[in-house]
C-alpha cells in the first residue's frame, strides 16, 4: 500500500489475477480478526517510544463509502445519517521534542447497527461510543509503558469527566480542549472563573492551514492559567467516581484577528502541572502537535491511500482494510517526516515494516522501500526526491555504495543502503537503470527560460560529460526530466561544496555558475525532449 498509493486490490495485484484472489481470502479469513489487525499496529512503536516523552494523539474520522439503497455493503449511517461507512478511532504517538511520528499505537474500527434506545445520559460511559477514548487510552499505558512519560492529546469530543477521573497518572498525563462550561466545585462555572485569571504572556503562533476552514497564517496568541477542581456531572451514572478532580485550564485568545477570519480561542484543559507562562507555552505546543493526526487522516482518505474508493463488497471486509490502511498510512506519514527533516528520527522508523534485506523473497519486495519514496514506476512525485528511472547502473551502484559506507551522508538513504551487500548493490543499480525513464512536464514551459538553460549548458559544456541528450553515461547520471527542485537543490549543494561526490569535478565546474544560472538549468534540464 505504501509503494502503490491506494487500497484497489486489482492495483496492489498489480493486475495479477491470483494475487488478487489471495487478497480476498487474507480479508475473508475469519482466523484474520480487525482486534488482532489493530494490535499489530504498535508493534514497532512500543520499541520507538522507549525511554521517551511520547504524546500519544487520538482522533475519530468517518469513513464514508459509497452506497445505494440497493447496496448498502453492510454499512451503518455515520454522520448526520446522510451517509454509510464505518467509524475509525486512532491514536498515533509522536516524540513530544520532535514532533517525529513513532508509529499507531492503538484504536477502534466499527460501523453502527442500527439506533440505540436507551437515551445517551442514562447510559454509563462504558455503554456508549465515546468510551472509546478512555478505552483507547488504557491500551496506550500497556502498549507505552517503556516510555518516560506519556501525554494523551485530544480535541474537544474528549473532554469526559470519566476521563479525567480515571486515567492520570504520575507518567500518565492529558490534553483536551474544553467542550462544556463545567460546574466547579464550588458551584460557579468554569468559563466565568477563567475570566478572572490575568493574561499573561503573548505570542506569534503558525496556524497551519485547515481544509476549506483556514488558510495558513500567523496569530498574535495571548495567555493565561490556572487551577481549577472540576466538580461530577450532578446527572452522571458512574457515581462511583470521584466527586471532584483538580486540573489546570490553560486559554489561549486571538485578541485581533484578521478582518473576516475567525479568532483563535482555545480552552484546553489539562494534568501537567502548569507554574509559569513557559510552562502554560508548553501546554499549547503540545496541543498543536495534534494536528499531525489530520496530515494522517488526508494520507489515509484523501492525498494517499484514498481508502474511501475502495469497492469491498462487505462491512466486514471494509472494516479490516481500514485496519491494514492505518499501518500503511503511518509509515508514510514517517517516510514524509524522514524525507523533509532527516535528522529528526532514524529511517528505520518507517522501514521497519519492509522486508528490504535479506529476510525478504522477492526482488519487488526488497526494492519496495525505493519506490515507495522515488516513485513506483521510476518518476518521483516527491519534493526534492530524485528520479530514479533509466539512471545509469554503474552510477546508481556508486551512490549506493557511497550511502552505504556512509561517504554521502542521508540519514534515511544510510540506513536503507546499510544492509545491502555488493551484490544487492549491483542487483539494486541494474533494477534502477531498467526502470522507465521520466518524463518531462506536459507543458512546453517558458521559452526565455528555456533558451537561458541552453545557452548556460553550453558555457558549461554539461553535454560534454552527460551526452547531448543528458541522459549519462556509466559513472555520470541521468539529468534528462529529472525533478527541477531535486536539480536546484544538487546544483546548489555542489557549488557551495556541501555535497562531496567521489571526485571533485562537479564541485569544480559549478564553482563560475550563478545562482540565476542553477534556476534556468535546473528549469530547462527538466523539460529536455
Amino acid at each position: 500500500m505504501v509503494v502503490r498509493p491506494s487500497v484497489c486490490l486489482r492495483r496492489l495485484a498489480r493486475g495479477r489475477r491470483s494475487q488478487v484472489v489471495g487478497f480476498g481470502r487474507f480479508l475473508a479469513n475469519r482466523k484474520v480478526t480487525v482486534d488482532r489487525l489493530i494490535e499489530g499496529w504498535s508493534d514497532q512503536t512500543a520499541v520507538a517510544a522507549a525511554g521517551r516523552h511520547v504524546l500519544a494523539i487520538q482522533d475519530t474520522s468517518e469513513i464514508n463509502f459509497r452506497t445505494t439503497p440497493k447496496r448498502r455493503r453492510g454499512l451503518g449511517k455515520i454522520g448526520k445519517g446522510v451517509g454509510r461507512g464505518v467509524l475509525l478511532h486512532a491514536m498515533v504517538a509522536l516524540d513530544a521534542n520532535t514532533g517525529s511520528c513513532l508509529g499507531p499505537v492503538a484504536g477502534r474500527i466499527w460501523t453502527r447497527r442500527g439506533v440505540v434506545k436507551v437515551a445517551h445520559q442514562k447510559r454509563r460511559t462504558k455503554n456508549k461510543e465515546s468510551h472509546r477514548w478512555i478505552e483507547t487510552a488504557e491500551r496506550a499505558k500497556a502498549v507505552l509503558a517503556a516510555a518516560d512519560t506519556v501525554t494523551v492529546v485530544a480535541d474537544r469530543e474528549s473532554d469526559i469527566f470519566a476521563e479525567w477521573a480515571t486515567l492520570p497518572a504520575s507518567n500518565f498525563h492529558l490534553i483536551t480542549r474544553s467542550m462544556h462550561d463545567r460546574r466547579l466545585v464550588n458551584g460557579d462555572g468554569l468559563y466565568a472563573v477563567a475570566e478572572d485569571f490575568a493574561f499573561t504572556a503573548a505570542r506569534h503562533v503558525a496556524l497551519p492551514v485547515r481544509d476549506g476552514k483556514r488558510k495558513a497564517r500567523l496569530a498574535e496568541l495571548t495567555l493565561r492559567f490556572g487551577k481549577i477542581e472540576l466538580a461530577r456531572p450532578q446527572n452522571t451514572r458512574d457515581r462511583n467516581l470521584p466527586r471532584s478532580v483538580s486540573l489546570t485550564l490553560v486559554e489561549v485568545v486571538e485578541r485581533n484577528p484578521p478582518r473576516g477570519t475567525e479568532a483563535v480561542h482555545w480552552r484546553l484543559l489539562t494534568t501537567h502541572e502548569v507554574c509559569d507562562a513557559t510552562a502554560a507555552w508548553q501546554i499549547v505546543d503540545w496541543y498543536r502537535m495534534r494536528w499531525t493526526i489530520e496530515q494522517f487522516w488526508r494520507l489515509l482518505k484523501l492525498q494517499g491511500l484514498k481508502l474511501e474508493d475502495s469497492q469491498l463488497e462487505t462491512a466486514e471486509r471494509l472494516i479490516k482494510m481500514t485496519a491494514i490502511a492505518v499501518k500503511a498510512a503511518a509509515v508514510t506519514l514517517q517516510l514524509l517526516q524522514a524525507r523533509d527533516a532527516p535528522n529528526s528520527e532514524p529511517a528505520a522508523l518507517a522501514f521497519a515494516l519492509f522486508a528490504c534485506s535479506a529476510t525478504a523473497e522477492t526482488l519487488e519486495e526488497r526494492v519496495a522501500p525505493c519506490l515507495a519514496c522515488h516513485g513506483e514506476r521510476g518518476q518521483s512525485e516527491a519534493e526534492n526526491t530524485p528520479s530514479l528511472g533509466g539512471q545509469q547502473a554503474p552510477y546508481a551502484m556508486i551512490q549506493l555504495f557511497m550511502f552505504r559506507e556512509k561517504l554521502r551522508a542521508f540519514e534515511i538513504m544510510n540506513d536503507v543502503a546499510k544492509p545491502l551487500s555488493d551484490d544487492d548493490l549491483r542487483t539494486f543499480s541494474d533494477l534502477i537503470a531498467r526502470l522507465p525513464k521520466p518524463a518531462p512536464p506536459a507543458d512546453a514551459g517558458d521559452a526565455a527560460r528555456i533558451q537561458r538553460g541552453q545557452a548556460a549548458v553550453q558555457q558549461h559544456r554539461c553535454d560534454n560529460c552527460h551526452n547531448p541528450d543528458f541522459s549519462g553515461k556509466e559513472n555520470v547520471p541521468r539529468i534528462a526530466n529529472q525533478r527541477e527542485d531535486y536539480l536546484a537543490k544538487t546544483l546548489a549543494e555542489y557549488k557551495s561544496n556541501a555535497r562531496h561526490a567521489y571526485d571533485a569535478s562537479m564541485a569544480e565546474v559549478m564553482a563560475p555558475v550563478t545562482p540565476e544560472q542553477i534556476a534556468d538549468l535546473a528549469y530547462y534540464l527538466a523539460r529536455v525532449r
